[in-house]
């Protein structure tokens, strides 16, 4: 604790971090309090917007971000917090266990709180591996043999499941090409090495299975799937673009779907009951593209100008129902639906509106 009150260290981070904070809040009044009072005190006394995990929540967070390497950090761990012969040994402890059990406690959880962690737990499970390469380490030759066996169970399994499951989605069965024997054979290699004792050989095995997991995410980015889940849906967007003569207005409604401003290179209307912080904005441009309530989107929808919309798929019925009209759906993700309020007439031929009855 003397360490971190140094008083230089202290005036190096407050030269740092301070001075946008300080002038930003000079600017707005207000901000201050909504910092330290909404974004701070809201989120330790209650969830905020519902973002809630179980107490160990952020193990798991952890658990997932570190990957293998979790096991032999938290052998280092439990290593250094009982010794005092490794400088900052306790300090590499601490910087992983003072948040994690602090944002434990707290009952809104993101995984961004405690990913600040990572760095502590790459540290220390490759201080682990230094002292096993040195025949210093706890569990020396078990650990990294256990963790090959672990590997390459899963790379096997993996792959297996890929191509004898038929119900498996498509994008999981492209994994099997380069996800699953990369791991497999990671592991393999790994165990191979580590029962010659080349625990150097051993460590270098075991990133075959992070190569792995880097080439398969670039398999299946561009499914159609996967891009939805990730809130890309290029397809989606490509349909936008096709259906658009006259610059409509986009609207996205309970959905934000990041790439499409992106991709189109312009603004679109948001309606969300979450809305977006508008409170210290200097000017007041986001008012023709920012909504909180449903009224709008449907005063949109009822106006005799055409749009396009991004909805839920599962919410078009209920559009439907509270405008008193049918709308023309123009393509579909597997979670989003392209609709539009004005369909031309190439448009209501190739899509008929859900239900039989005219268009507005």
């Amino acid at each position: 604790v003397a360490r971190l009150a140094d008083p230089l260290g202290l005036a190096a981070f407050a030269l740092l971090a301070l001075p946008w904070y300080l002038v930003e809040a000079s600017r707005h009044p207000g901000l201050m309090d909504f910092w330290l009072g909404g974004q701070v005190a809201g989120r330790v006394a209650a969830p905020y917007r519902g973002e809630s995990e179980p107490w160990w929540g952020h193990v798991l967070t952890l658990s997932w971000a570190a990957g293998m390497w979790v096991v032999p950090a938290i052998a280092m761990l439990w290593r250094l917090a009982r010794e005092r012969e490794q400088p900052g040994g306790r300090y590499l402890v601490a910087w992983v266990a003072v948040p994690l059990v602090a944002f434990s406690l707290f009952p809104t959880k993101r995984a961004n709180y405690v990913i600040p962690a990572l760095p502590a737990i790459a540290l220390a499970a490759g201080l682990w591996w230094d002292r096993a390469v040195a025949g210093l380490a706890p569990l020396g030759r078990t650990l990294p043999r256990a963790l090959a066996l672990g590997v390459a169970a899963f790379g096997v399994a993996f792959t297996v499941a890929a191509f004898v499951v038929g119900d498996l989605p498509r994008e999981v069965t492209a994994l099997g090409w380069l996800f699953g024997p990369a791991f497999a054979l990671g592991g393999i290699a790994a165990w191979r090495a580590a029962g010659r004792a080349r625990l150097d050989l051993a460590f270098v095995a075991l990133f075959l299975p992070v190569l792995g997991l880097l080439m398969g995410a670039v398999a299946v980015l561009g499914h159609p799937r996967v891009e939805a889940w990730s809130k890309i849906s290029r397809p989606l967007i490509r349909e936008i673009a096709a259906h658009r003569s006259s610059g409509e207005p986009i609207v996205n409604y309970h959905v934000w779907l990041r790439a499409i401003p992106f991709y189109l290179d312009e603004r679109v209307i948001t309606v969300s009951d979450e809305g977006r912080v508008t409170a210290f904005e200097e000017d007041d441009t986001w008012r023709d593209y920012v909504f909180t309530a449903d009224s709008s989107f449907l005063r949109l929808m009822a106006a005799p100008e055409r749009i396009l919309a991004v909805v839920r798929g599962t919410e078009v019925d209920d559009i439907e129902r509270a405008l008193g009209a049918p709308v023309a759906i123009l393509a579909r993700d597997s979670r989003h639906a392209l609709i539009t309020n004005r369909p031309t007439a190439a448009e209501h031929a190739a899509a008929p509106p859900t239900r039989p009855g005219a268009y507005p």
